[in-house]
């Protein structure tokens, strides 16, 4: 490819694209490369942006010029304030959104940064000289060199899914592992571990029993993320609560030797604040039952998200444990659930500004660096890619301090203490959360935005007014 790029981001997850999308808003060029362009900022797990800590995060990004957060305004089909009744630095958002939207608004987003290119290709390998980056090979043999490379693979490297006692490679359905990157960063000296993390199988809405549930009904008026959200077009709708009960658990525990997470299959650590169903069983085994949060994916309301009975359990016991919880006992499986596990890099090899401490020039964001869920993952890639540019163009990086964001609360815990389960933010891992309160996020942001060229010229035009 005869292009110059500044850098070059590998994955088109969240953290992929918000670190393309600082770069092109910075002025810079940079190549994004994934395995399917189609999936950019695809939502591989609940249709759901925000939540206690997290929005924070979401509106952060904002802040300083990001996507995520206008996504999910754009797209948002169920608004809620959440701890409205505590204090002012626990108050978070959170939006449902419809899946479809919110994709493409994050693929036109992208499209209209001129420096911004796309490339669906593998990358098996970083070129390397004299401990510092030069460039990626495609899987294909194809060179292409920047100064700074920004990976951001999600749960892509040497990837492997589980239903029941079944495995296969893969970094989502459908999709391929990235095994040569995952031994790549191995053999360059990199320390790598192995998490876990499962999704719920999808339900279709005309076979869930409404009148038999609790609902959830969005805030009016809704609202954003955003201070450029004015208004939404979407059809708002409702969220509905039901709960698992002791057939439900009697299922499950009946089959537990065929759960790849008891058989010991599946042996990365998993995520304590989103377990398995299986996982909350086995550790709340006194527990009468276990909420169901019904999530609509989109406003026709066609197929909905169950939060909180995430499982690899084979595709049999998945139909007759759900059917047996009250309200889906007619439910008709979409997709099914699935385990999967994955490799990941051990942040304490990274420096505060993402860049590797091995190689110079090579940047991580997302759950490479051992964190879950879109919203950690869009802090990072911001972060990484204003650095990225900021290592091409020999400029000073960006840095976020713990009494300045949540983004560098999250940050400062990887890479000095790191991890040892998927790492979630939480309003209390912040010790200056008082002062950083989502309300006063343009306040506490915007300079640092302004001095580093990443906002962008609307939301400069807004916060001048």
């Amino acid at each position: 490819m005869n292009k110059n790029f500044d850098v070059i981001v590998v994955g088109a997850g969240h953290a992929g694209v918000e670190a393309a999308a600082a770069v092109g808003r910075s002025g810079g060029n940079a190549l994004l490369i994934s395995l399917s362009v189609d999936n950019l900022g695809f939502l591989s797990c609940n249709p759901a942006v925000g939540g206690v800590g997290k929005g924070q995060i979401v509106r952060e990004v904002d802040a300083l010029g990001g996507i995520i957060g206008r996504a999910a305004d754009y797209s948002g089909i169920h608004f809620k304030r959440l701890n409205l009744s505590r204090g002012a630095a626990v108050r978070s958002r959170r939006v449902q959104v419809d899946r479809d939207i919110f994709k493409e608004y994050v693929k036109n987003q992208l499209l209209s940064y001129q420096g911004v290119g796309f490339l669906e290709g593998e990358v098996s390998r970083l070129i390397i000289k004299n401990e510092s980056i030069s460039g990626v090979r495609l899987k294909t043999g194809v060179n292409i060199m920047a100064p700074s490379v920004v990976l951001a693979p999600g749960t892509f490297l040497s990837g492997r899914m589980f239903a029941g006692l079944n495995q296969k490679t893969g970094g989502r359905t459908g999709e391929p592992s990235s095994d040569n990157l995952s031994r790549e960063l191995e053999n360059i000296g990199l320390n790598m571990l192995k998490f876990k993390t499962s999704t719920c199988a999808r339900i279709r809405g005309d076979s869930i029993d409404f009148s038999k549930l609790i609902e959830q009904m969005g805030d009016e008026p809704p609202a954003f993320f955003s201070i450029l959200s004015k208004e939404t077009n979407n059809k708002q709708v409702s969220c509905h609560i039901t709960h698992t009960n002791s057939e439900t658990h009697r299922i499950i525990n009946d089959n537990l030797d065929r759960s790849p997470h008891h058989t010991g299959m599946i042996k990365g650590a998993g995520v304590r604040y989103c377990p398995s169903i299986e996982d909350k069983l086995f550790k709340f085994p006194d527990a009468e039952r276990h909420q169901v949060f019904l999530e609509p994916e989109s406003a026709n309301r066609e197929i909905y998200y169950p939060n909180g009975i995430f499982t690899s359990l084979p595709e049999d016991v998945q139909k007759k444990f759900i059917r047996s919880i009250e309200g889906l006992e007619n439910a008709k499986i979409f997709t099914y659930g699935y385990g999967i596990e994955y490799n990941l890099v051990n942040p304490l090899d990274l420096k505060h500004c993402l860049e590797t401490k091995k190689i110079s020039g090579l940047f991580l964001a997302g759950q490479i660096n051992g964190t879950t869920g879109y919203e950690e993952a869009a802090g990072q890639g911001l972060i990484a890619g204003v650095n990225a540019l900021a290592f091409a163009r020999d400029s000073e990086k960006l840095i976020l301090k713990r009494d300045e964001s949540y983004i560098g609360v999250m940050i400062d815990d990887l890479v000095t203490l790191g991890t040892l389960e998927p790492y979630r933010m939480f309003t209390s891992r912040a010790e200056h959360r008082l002062k950083l309160r989502e309300s006063n996020v343009y306040e506490r942001l915007e300079g640092i935005g302004r001095k580093y060229k990443v906002i962008g010229e609307e939301l400069s035009r807004a916060l001048d007014e």
